[in-house]
């Protein structure tokens, strides 16, 4: 759907959405240091581009924080985890329209399941 055919209502509560989450991500701006040590600047969402999202989404993942938990396993590595979810909405609501072109399936998992 572009954005000129989403009903003001949608576009209303996305637009609502997007700011929360922006604030959620200006509240965590600053470098963080991992459990494991790995340290990463985080940035308000809402300050980026696309392609800076997924540069981001990169970075995170690279960090390894998570290994192959779906949270992360060391609760000092929560605020991260917070961001990295702040990061993946806005780069998923605001990017899958300007046209990135389809993101690569096999790189969902890309720790996988067995190490």
């Amino acid at each position: 759907m572009t954005p000129s055919r989403i009903p003001p209502a949608v576009r209303a509560a996305l637009i609502l959405a997007q700011s929360l989450l922006a604030g959620a991500a200006t509240a965590q701006a600053g470098p963080f240091v991992t459990a494991e040590g790995r340290r990463i600047e985080l940035r308000p969402a809402a300050e980026m581009t696309c392609a800076e999202l997924r540069a981001k989404l990169a970075e995170i993942d690279a960090t390894g924080y998570r290994g192959m938990h779906p949270t992360p396993p060391d609760p000092r590595d929560a605020p991260l985890f917070d961001y990295e979810r702040s990061v993946s909405e806005a780069f998923y609501g605001r990017c899958a329209e300007e046209g990135l072109g389809p993101l690569d399936r096999t790189q969902v998992f890309r720790q996988g399941f067995g190490g």
